[in-house]
């Protein structure tokens, strides 16, 4: 028989053992995953699945989630036009998940108003791939470990210094304060600007309008349009096209939020003037003549590290505000605590100097004081979604592939299954006795998970440490007084958002001494 008589036969048999190969390695996988049923959840409508109930949850979404736990157990499985939502009210299930199975759940969601405003850039919402781990790479070398952060430590001290003399001449900005605080912290090193002193810095005003942009813009559900595709075709001016007004200075203040500083480097560099910087060696990196997309990938990872929120979208200069505000609301309300940790401050650091870096390892209770904060008030209840790249099998259930995976952070620190008497406010929890151990500290969840987990969480720690320290050393935060001098009680509320905020509250700022005031002015005195 001639050779090319015996293809059709060869091709037969190999399409035939090719069939059985995949039947032996996916067919059991298959009719396994035929078999398994969804997770736990609420019965949805057809075609629109959850919906009603998503759209109900829209106000305090943690504390919606950690009462349908109650109800369908640690998993909560919904669906909306299409979306499949699993959330996660489990600390190990989280971990086994998104860390131990952390390849499968690396993605980020793809929602339609962020690409439009091509937020997706930022490192915090694009997927898995490699021009996100180069990134992180990148911010890891600048940030991301204890040796980074060292040539920080001195900026560190002195700008939390200057937010101790911006706290006594006008205490009720507090909350405009802390942004300015992170501003001169960080924009010397990622830009080599250095923000005005006086008035509003334009730098500064971008991140604050980019970052509340952000807010809206990553919120799941905010926007009809990102579960409602048909929305995309309608014109802004009828009914279900009103969004597309709403995103213009949305993506007009994201796009200054990277553009503006990432510009003012360029021409520094132009000029042969630009300060070392985390941009502008990286520019000097890519030669005379970069690339677009060299540059367009540096100006995101610059915003993700300054106005974004990195990786796990909870950067320093995004968290650290909300972090702040939490802490003067706890200092009001729990001012026992506040004693002891300046008590300890007294008896470590003395009364002739302020805290420094280096006296953290002596101060235990101040610690737990801000693990404990960090604890009872998250400042990001839901940690940012995370995508399953394929079908997975969990405790006997079918996770579909493309499956929105949202760990409800909020529920978990207030799990008595994880800490004791979880709704008390108690910094002792975290400090070991001779008769209890230490609980777990929040750290190893506030801050993301497996390969989304923040890589600037070092950063955010380290600033939060030292200012908190500072204000315990100079000030007693107190409740302010009505016209009859009685002490008027914050509302305890908390914005909804990717990152919540205790609403808007007053304080006041008492100097604990003449000469507490004395050393936060003289700090600054010399710089």
């Amino acid at each position: 028989m001639p050779l090319f008589d015996t293809w059709p036969i060869i091709l037969d048999v190999a399409l035939v053992f090719l069939a059985v190969a995949l039947l032996l390695r996916l067919g059991p996988k298959y009719l396994a995953s035929r078999s398994l049923i969804l997770p736990p959840g609420p019965k949805g409508l057809p075609w629109v699945g959850n919906l009603r109930m998503l759209h109900q949850a829209q106000q305090r979404k943690w504390e919606v989630y950690a009462q349908w736990s109650k109800r369908w157990g640690r998993l909560t499985y919904l669906t909306s036009l299409g979306w499949r939502i699993l959330i996660v009210n489990s600390k190990e299930t989280a971990i086994e998940l998104l860390e131990r199975r952390g390849a499968i759940y690396c993605d980020r969601p793809s929602l339609y108003v962020v690409r439009l405003v091509e937020l997706h850039n930022m490192i915090g919402l694009n997927d898995y791939d490699h021009g996100l781990r180069t990134s992180r790479q990148m911010v890891a070398q600048f940030i991301g470990s204890t040796a980074a952060l060292k040539p920080l430590h001195s900026a560190f001290e002195s700008e939390s210094s200057r937010f101790l003399v911006m706290l006594l001449e006008s205490p009720d900005d507090f909350a405009d304060h802390v942004r300015t605080l992170l501003g001169r912290t960080i924009l010397p090193f990622l830009y080599g600007y250095h923000p005005k002193m006086e008035g509003e810095d334009p730098v500064i005003r971008c991140a604050k309008r980019g970052m509340e942009a952000f807010d809206h813009v990553t919120d799941f559900g905010l926007f009809p349009v990102d579960v409602v595709p048909l929305l995309r075709y309608i014109p802004h001016w009828l009914p279900g096209g009103r969004w597309k007004h709403l995103i213009r200075p949305y993506k007009t203040a994201l796009d200054e939020m990277g553009a503006v500083p990432f510009g003012f480097v360029k021409e520094q560099v132009l000029e042969g003037k630009a300060e070392p910087s985390f941009v502008s060696r990286n520019l000097e990196c890519f030669g005379p003549r970069p690339t677009f997309e060299q540059e367009h990938h540096l100006k995101w990872t610059a915003a993700g590290v300054w106005a974004g929120k990195t990786d796990k979208l909870m950067s320093a200069a995004y968290q650290t505000p909300a972090v702040m505000s939490n802490f003067f609301l706890v200092m009001m309300l729990y001012p026992e605590a506040q004693a002891k940790a300046q008590a300890e401050i007294d008896r470590v650091v003395g009364h002739e100097r302020l805290p420094m870096m280096e006296d953290r390892p002596n101060l235990p209770y101040v610690e737990a004081l801000i693990k404990e904060l960090l604890r009872f008030y998250p400042p990001v209840p839901l940690a940012f979604p995370h995508i399953s790249r394929q079908d997975d099998i969990y405790d006997g259930y079918l996770i579909p592939k493309s499956t929105m995976v949202i760990v409800n952070v909020w529920d978990i620190m207030r799990n008595s299954q994880y800490y004791s008497d979880p709704f008390t406010f108690n910094p002792e929890r975290f400090i070991a006795t001779s008769d209890r151990e230490a609980e777990q500290d929040p750290a190893k969840f506030v801050f993301g998970f497996g390969r989304r987990i923040c890589p600037g969480r070092r950063f955010a720690d380290a600033i939060a440490f030292i200012c908190i320290a500072k204000v315990l050393s100079v000030f007693n935060t107190a409740k302010p007084l009505d016209a009859n001098g009685n002490p008027i009680e914050p509302a305890v509320d908390h914005e909804d958002g990717t990152v919540s905020h205790p609403r808007p509250f007053k304080c006041c700022f008492k100097p604990r001494s003449e000469r507490a005031a004395v050393l936060a002015s003289d700090s600054i005195a010399h710089d």
